[in-house]
């Protein structure tokens, strides 16, 4: 029952939530800092080199009303940062249609350019200032193995869609083999601690988990034959887990009978 709950977790929903959370990334790739921006609140954006600011913004998020923009950028020589704010009664969100570039267009407002500390600021008022508004980063499509469904996995000769297909059959399969496994080394002489076979147990799990992981990335590089793959892996822990019960069974009273 729990190698079945698993291997639906394994095929279905595991490459489910990892689809969707890759759709919630790449969405956040493709909006600019005024579609997130809140009216009332001081934003940061640019890994916190510029901070935007509007008291009100219109419901089309195109119109804002007492805007707030500093912009802070290294001088070429030494290490003070050179600030620019910008203070506008109004501003306006427009597409430059021959170039493709976003702007917003600033309204009877200051510019102050400065280094913090200095008193030699630059300061201009100005009717109307164009600030170009970033370009959301370009969205690399999407090939991962792992985003794939299991279905389309199963049609591709990629190496990688073959190693991923392995891998989400590796996991119940591995709930099986290490229970078969588990099952000898569980049990222990009454004389023993009752934690005695606990370390050994968890390094064969390791072993078992580190050689899947390591096939895995050979098949991906195709430095190891899809029809071996992950299966020898598997064939290899399972004849152990043969050999321990085997072993176990030997050991039961009315097998010595």
């Amino acid at each position: 029952i729990v190698s079945v709950f698993v291997a639906f977790l394994s095929f279905v929903v595991v490459p489910w939530s990892d689809l969707k959370f890759d759709d919630i990334k790449q969405a956040q790739k493709t909006r600019t800092e005024f579609d997130t921006l809140t009216p009332g609140r001081f934003q940061s954006f640019g890994t916190g080199g510029r901070i935007t600011y509007t008291e009100k913004l219109s419901p089309d998020r195109k119109r804002l009303e007492n805007v707030f923009i500093s912009q802070r950028s290294m001088q070429n020589s030494g290490n003070d940062s050179d600030v620019t704010i910008l203070v506008a009664e109004s501003g306006t969100q427009y597409l430059d249609e021959n170039t493709g570039s976003r702007f917003l267009l600033l309204e009877n407002g200051y510019r102050y350019n400065g280094i913090p500390g200095k008193t030699d600021y630059n300061v201009t008022r100005y009717d109307q200032y164009g600030v170009k508004i970033p370009k959301p980063a370009e969205v690399q499509s999407r090939t991962k193995s792992e985003l794939k469904t299991s279905k389309a996995l199963f049609n591709s000769d990629n190496p990688e869609d073959i190693a991923q297909l392995q891998w989400r059959v590796s996991v119940p399969l591995m709930v099986l083999i290490v229970t078969l496994i588990a099952v000898p080394l569980s049990r222990v002489n009454p004389r023993q601690g009752r934690y005695t076979r606990l370390l050994p147990s968890i390094f064969m799990y390791l072993t078992y988990l580190g050689i899947l992981t390591t096939s895995r990335t050979a098949v991906e590089e195709g430095n190891l034959a899809p029809y071996i793959g992950l299966w020898w892996v598997h064939l290899l822990f399972f004849s152990i887990g043969l050999a321990l019960l085997g072993n176990l069974h030997k050991k039961l009273p009315w097998y010595q009978k």
